[in-house]
């Protein structure tokens, strides 16, 4: 409560310990925003930023504060705009590391412990399967910790033939995935399926999709997208004029991943058609929503046999 009504009391507290301590005082906040998808109350929000921005307000201090977030909830943290100021005088945007930095990620942790690669050519393997991908470094993460979790300990080696038992790169994503799902409510269960669906093209290629266009399937669906997003299985790609893109994070989940491929296998036809609708939506909005462009004739026919037939589809569409 007392921070609430004082914001700047934690500046105090930590400037006292750095002075008893003589020593420099660095508060670092990891995944920033999830003050963004875990804290519904705004004013609570504004109180924890207005309490961060009291402690880095003196240069001369010997206090420093350090965020990091995703860059896609940049725009959220408007809500307060004096830290909003602060926060953007010393903003870094960390790109995507190169092959080069992706093989230090791998192979240093384990020279560290006195663990190697079995072979040079799973390490080949694995920077093959990553690179070019927007979630690199998650697919690293699944990729690897498989491989530790099996790794033997006798000859203190990651082995080849464990590495094709978890099914490379690819296999590691699909068994997270399936943890993911099954971790899940009934409720966002469904509503997952139907974010997948929206992800994947009727050729089975990856879609990159408007994140408006998903968030307008169901109410609850930015909440099971923020879900997944954290899970590592979705990328958001941010736009300088606002808004934002979703995509899968890897092209292997559609085929690698029997769950997704079923999904998909049970309404091919509607993917196919769904995919005309939106598009045609979207040119009749673009244009003013004239009632030249709206479906007639034909189309509108074939359209109403579509939505009768499948009764299940209407909350969703």
């Amino acid at each position: 409560e007392r921070l609430r009504s004082e914001p700047g009391y934690l500046g105090s507290l930590l400037r006292t310990r750095a002075s008893a301590t003589r020593m420099n005082v660095l508060l670092f906040v990891d995944q920033f925003e999830e003050l963004y998808t875990l804290v519904p109350d705004a004013d609570e929000r504004r109180a924890f930023t207005a309490a961060l921005g009291a402690i880095a307000d003196d240069n001369a201090a010997p206090l420093r504060v350090v965020v990091s977030m995703r860059s896609d909830f940049l725009e959220r943290v408007g809500e307060d705009p004096r830290f909003l100021d602060e926060l953007s005088r010393g903003l870094v945007f960390l790109s995507a590391p190169d092959r080069a930095g992706l093989r230090e990620a791998l192979e240093q942790p384990l020279d560290l412990v006195g663990y190697r690669f079995e072979t040079p050519a799973m390490l080949d393997d694995m920077l093959a399967a990553l690179e070019g991908t927007p979630g690199a470094l998650p697919l690293l993460q699944f990729a690897a910790a498989k491989l530790w979790d099996v790794r033997d300990r006798q000859r203190r080696m990651l082995a080849r033939e464990s590495y094709r038992a978890i099914g490379g790169v690819s296999g590691a994503l699909a068994a997270h995935a399936d943890e993911v799902v099954r971790n899940q409510s009934a409720l966002e269960q469904v509503l997952t399926q139907k974010i997948f669906r929206q992800l994947v093209t009727p050729e089975r290629t990856r879609a990159i999709v408007e994140l408006s266009d998903l968030h307008a399937l169901a109410l609850d669906v930015p909440r099971v997208l923020d879900l997944l997003v954290r899970a590592r299985l979705l990328v958001v790609q941010t736009r300088d004029g606002g808004g934002g893109t979703v995509e899968l994070v890897h092209e292997s989940l559609i085929e690698r991943w029997p769950m997704l491929r079923r999904w998909l296998d049970v309404d091919h036809e509607d993917a196919a058609f769904l995919q005309d609708v939106v598009a045609a939506a979207k040119q009749w909005d673009a244009k003013g929503r004239g009632p030249g462009l709206v479906w007639s004739g034909k189309a509108m026919d074939e359209a109403r046999r579509w939505y009768t037939a499948r009764p299940r589809q209407r909350g969703a569409h």
